[in-house]
Parts: C-alpha cells; sequence; structure tokens
C-alpha cells in the first residue's frame, strides 16, 4: 500500500514489508540469485543514487525516452517524450524500486558498471527501462 508515503521512500509497515519480502523471494529464487551477482543494487543504494537527483533514460520497447526528479520525500515528476509531464511517488520496497502514477510499477535496478541502470521486472528479470546518466538535483526545474 502507498497508504504511508508521505512519510518519506522508506514510509512501509513492517507486516507490509515482509509479505512484500516473502512475494519476491518465491518469484524469483533462481533468476533473482544470479542477478544480485550481477549488479543487482542494495535498497540502500537504489536510494543514494536517486533520492534528490535526476535520472535520464529510456524505456525498453516503448519509443519512449524523458527524465526525472525524485525529491527525496519520496515525490517525483517527469517529463516523458512522448507523454509529456508526469507525477507520483516513489518508494523502496527492501531491494525493489517502486513508483506509482496511477498503477504501481516494481523493478529490481542492476548496476550495469558503466553509469547505467536497468530495470528488471521482479520476478522475470525482463528488461523494462534504463537509467542512461543520474545527476545531482534538480537540473532540469522540475516542478
Amino acid at each position: 500500500s502507498f497508504s504511508k508515503m508521505a512519510e518519506g521512500p522508506r514510509g512501509l509497515e513492517e507486516n507490509e514489508m515482509r509479505n512484500l519480502v516473502a512475494l519476491v523471494a518465491s518469484l524469483c529464487i533462481g533468476p533473482c540469485a544470479s542477478a544480485y551477482a550481477d549488479g543487482q543494487m542494495t535498497g540502500d543504494q537504489i536510494e543514494a543514487l536517486i533520492s534528490g537527483n535526476t535520472t535520464f533514460g529510456e524505456h525498453a520497447w516503448k519509443d519512449q525516452h524523458g527524465y526525472a526528479y525524485r525529491r527525496p520525500a519520496g515525490t517525483y515528476v517527469s517529463q516523458n517524450y512522448p507523454g509529456g509531464r508526469i507525477a507520483g511517488t516513489w518508494t523502496i520496497r527492501g531491494d525493489i524500486y517502486c513508483e506509482k502514477r496511477g498503477d504501481v510499477y516494481c523493478h529490481e535496478i542492476q548496476d550495469m558498471g558503466d553509469g547505467t541502470y536497468s530495470h528488471l521486472a521482479v520476478g522475470t528479470q525482463k528488461h523494462v527501462a534504463t537509467w542512461s546518466k543520474v545527476v545531482p538535483g534538480n537540473v532540469e526545474n522540475l516542478e
């Protein structure tokens, strides 16, 4: 539930976290083990990377690219091409990055070792998107 989002990106109740961890563990026994060995980021690493920063990236199979500023309080605003301006909330659930903009989208984040970061669908490891660059602050002045 995103009812705790006002408290910031780590605002989940303990029972919610246990349920999510159990679900993720049951979905990704084989693929997750290899992902962690291949650059899988922890929740703390993801939060340190994006909180208060602007990410630039592109969707893996849609013809879409853009940038987003993620406020430390757990909200974000993005500019997508095509698609326009989108605002929502973000959180870290264990080692999973989630954002809500109507629906909730959750991904594992993999550090590719070259300054880019791949979003992988939880459980299937399907490549969803890539952050091609992360820049400190709100460099595009998104409000």
